[in-house]
């Protein structure tokens, strides 16, 4: 059967002209064609219906040899003419898979790399297998210039054109199965059926693998296999290095892959070979061998009679080299062989570059996610020792790094700090530590990511020397265009690191300095919080002759909004405090401070609890803040008249309970927050205080707080007051805690406050 050529422009439907059969008579009105005729206007559908570039059928020989173009339009002749066949390696997928191929993207997909579309200048495309009874035959192809999603209609069309294309196949009876492709491009070899099962093979090969270990070891087995080769490897080119390393071999001693397993461009036989991009085919090693100083290596192995070098590239760039070997007492290599190499070689370049883009982009996105998911880490941490630790121990896992270590830098005094570090620094670890502090400094001086290799004046040379430590890389840690810290990592000895590590560090960097940042505001504010907190609570047990008094505080973090204190008046008098200040930062502990003090002093000067907040409620309006409120009930309890007098600002009702009827009762007074205006009014109120009673005084988050949509509220602490009224205070206080915690699973949702004051027993 003849190969279809691609019809002339004229014959193609215009983009504007509708499609007039329809799928259902497409088979119908196909069945009195010819093959080319019926080929022909499925090519014609497809090109209208789906409004592709190109569009193709390929079939495949009876021997399982290589895909041929049978139709084509849109396509160019010689890329026709090539093989294998454009797009081979999707079309072989298809049909293995017996399901529809859909790339939107050919530069990403390593199925592509056989027949290579991409090369062809197409971008994107879509193959469905050609199916007879539960054989795969072929495939329709469509192709397109530019990316593009197909979409689930289109590939159901083009499943449609397919099962004609199946349709005419089967009722042109099974001799069109045998296919005589001529291939005037191919060196003779290459048309014998064997060269071609070779081929296939390889494709197949290629397709299967995942991973670029398994693709280099199937296209070392299959290019073997083809030239019937007795030893083999596979060098691939490493531009940064400039040296073409071993990858992949077959035959190969221990000896042998140490001694030549790595070459500089025009070293050897296969340094030459990448440095020229040219094969080389050595029939007769044995004869004169110290003739030309590229057989050197071959000179030593007096087991190789015969050598086939063969360069792999795609376009204008070396990927390396393909080197066969036959031993003593073997048929040499001959022309026909080389040629068939030559063809292998491309195919097998062409993968590699697939795989080698693919990795990239896999290892490109599994770096932004750990990136991301890094900096959702750090930056959610509050405590320096933690963040310094987990940026050390992120900073080395990213990097691959033996080791890694993290410095504050102190622009003013320009020295650095050794703030963490991660990995075993062994018996050299002071040595380690300055040769980083000297990079570190370097790096934070010039800021700028730099090597020991190339901090020549800043770091010591012998020392660098010392600890094979050439590689090590300093990145300095910005935030807002100040440099923050930086961070150093070293590779194992001997070793080096990916290209890429500087600028992965560098993105790191940036996550890290906010998390160090925070991190060190946080700590310095909590650290001033906790001091002047501390001078407003106190913890320990307070004595008053005649009373009994228990207290706790339990702050949500270290430091909490809440307070109580106790203010000694004389004549039998003291003054009880409990507040809420808005806010758990350092300013609401600054104004807790400041309320403290004020309120001590009104106190003393004022008998009224309602004066005293009256006083303190202008005094906040003025000073504080415009989001800063305090709530407080202030209480003075008269020891001489048995009486507690009280005012409230927005505050919990305190709760007193009668020895006499051991009942519970509200104290409430009018006013509103401190803070809220200066034109509030509170009211002072008086209950007696008998021998016996009990007052207690608590802040919101005690009762109030939620828990899964439930609060502890006044019911359980009223309980427990019943329940404990004749034990000792603090156990009282004590128990209510313990109980509040166990409610909200041992998590403290908001500062809470409790204090319980018995009045002296007769």
């Amino acid at each position: 059967m003849d190969i279809l050529t691609p019809g002339a422009a004229s014959d193609r439907p215009q983009d504007d002209q509708p499609v007039v059969l329809s799928l259902s008579h497409l088979s119908e009105s196909l069945k009195a064609s010819s093959l080319p005729e019926a080929f022909r206007a499925i090519l014609d559908f497809t090109m209208a219906a789906l409004q592709v570039d190109a569009a193709c059928i390929a079939l495949q020989s009876r021997d399982g040899g290589p895909l041929a173009i049978v139709a084509s339009d849109g396509m160019d002749a010689a890329l026709i003419e090539h093989s294998p066949a454009p797009g081979e390696g999707l079309m072989r997928a298809a049909m293995s898979e017996q399901a529809p191929i859909c790339v939107a993207d050919l530069s990403l997909d390593t199925r592509d790399s056989l027949g290579s579309l991409f090369s062809a200048g197409y971008q994107a495309a879509v193959f469905t297998p050609i199916l007879t009874a539960d054989r795969s035959v072929g495939a329709v192809g469509a192709l397109q210039r530019q990316k593009r999603d197909f979409t689930i209609p289109e590939i159901d069309i083009l499943l449609e054109l397919t099962g004609a294309v199946a349709s005419v196949l089967n009722e042109g009876g099974g001799n069109w199965l045998i296919l005589e492709v001529p291939r005037s491009g191919l060196p003779a070899r290459a048309r014998d059926r064997q060269d071609l099962g070779a081929v296939a093979r390889l494709t197949d090969a290629i397709i299967a693998a995942t991973t670029m270990d398994q693709l280099l070891d199937a296209a070392l087995q299959q290019s073997m296999e083809a030239a019937q080769a007795a030893t083999a490897s596979l060098m691939l080119y490493n531009p940064r290095t400039q040296l073409l390393s071993v990858e992949a071999s077959r035959g190969l001693s221990p000896e042998v892959l140490q001694k030549w397993g790595s070459r500089r461009l025009g070293e050897g036989l296969s340094g030459w070979v990448a440095q020229h991009e040219k094969p080389l085919l050595l029939s007769d090693v044995a004869g004169d061998p110290r003739a030309d100083p590229r057989f050197r290596s071959v000179d030593e192995r007096q087991e190789i009679s015969s050598a086939l070098i063969v360069p792999l590239r795609t376009g204008s760039r070396l990927i390396g080299v393909l080197n066969l070997a036959r031993e003593a007492g073997e048929q040499p290599f001959d022309q026909h062989e080389a040629d068939l190499l030559g063809t292998v070689a491309s195919q097998i370049a062409i993968a590699i570059e697939r795989m080698r883009l693919h990795q990239e982009i896999q290892k490109r996105s599994l770096q932004l996610s750990t990136l991301v998911e890094v900096g959702k880490t750090i930056t959610s941490m509050l405590d320096l020792g933690v963040v310094t630790e987990q940026v050390c121990l992120q900073m080395r896992t990213l990097a691959r790094a033996e080791m890694s270590f993290l410095f504050f830098y102190d622009p003013i005094n320009d020295r650095v700090r050794l703030a963490g570090q991660s990995g075993n620094l062994g018996r050299q670890a002071a040595k380690l530590k300055s040769l980083a502090d000297d990079l570190a400094l370097a790096s934070a001086r010039s800021n700028r990511t730099i090597t020991a290799q190339a901090a020549q004046a800043a770091v010591p040379r012998a020392l660098v020397t010392e600890l094979d430590a050439g590689g090590w890389t300093a990145v300095p840690f910005r935030h807002r265009g100040h440099r923050i810290a930086v961070g150093v990592v070293a590779p194992a000895r001997g070793k080096a690191f990916d290209p890429d590590v500087g600028e992965l560090l560098e993105q790191f960097g940036s996550l890290a300095a906010v998390a160090v940042q925070n991190a060190r505001i946080y700590n310095r504010e909590h650290a001033i919080a906790r001091v002047m907190q501390g001078a407003v609570i106190s913890t320990s047990p307070l004595a008053m002759e005649g009373l009994e008094i228990a207290h706790r505080l339990v702050p949500q973090h270290e430091v909490g909004g809440d307070y109580y204190d106790f203010i000694t008046l004389g004549d039998g008098r003291l003054g009880v405090v409990m507040a809420d200040v808005s806010g758990s930062s350092l300013r609401a502990a600054t104004y807790t401070t400041l309320g403290k003090h004020a309120l001590r002093a009104y106190a003393r000067e004022y008998e009224s609890p309602a004066e005293v907040l009256s006083r303190l409620n202008r005094l906040v309006c003025e000073e504080a803040a415009a989001e800063i409120f305090i709530s407080v009930f202030y209480g003075l309890i008269d020891l001489n008249r048995s009486e507690i007098t009280y005012a409230m600002a927005g505050h919990e009702p305190a709760l007193l309970r009668r020895a006499s009827d051991r009942r519970i009762r509200k104290l409430q007074a009018p006013g509103m927050l401190l803070g809220v205006s200066t034109s509030i009014e509170f009211e002072s109120r008086r209950q007696p205080f008998h021998p016996g009673d009990l007052l207690t005084l608590y802040t919101d988050g005690l009762t109030e707080a939620p828990v899964n949509k439930r609060r502890f509220g006044l019911h359980r602490l009223k309980d427990h007051l019943h329940l404990h009224a004749d034990k000792p205070l603090q156990q009282i206080v004590d128990a209510v805690i313990a109980s509040r915690m166990r409610f909200s699973n041992n998590r403290s949702l908001d500062d809470m406050a409790l204090v319980i004051i018995r009045a002296p027993e007769a």
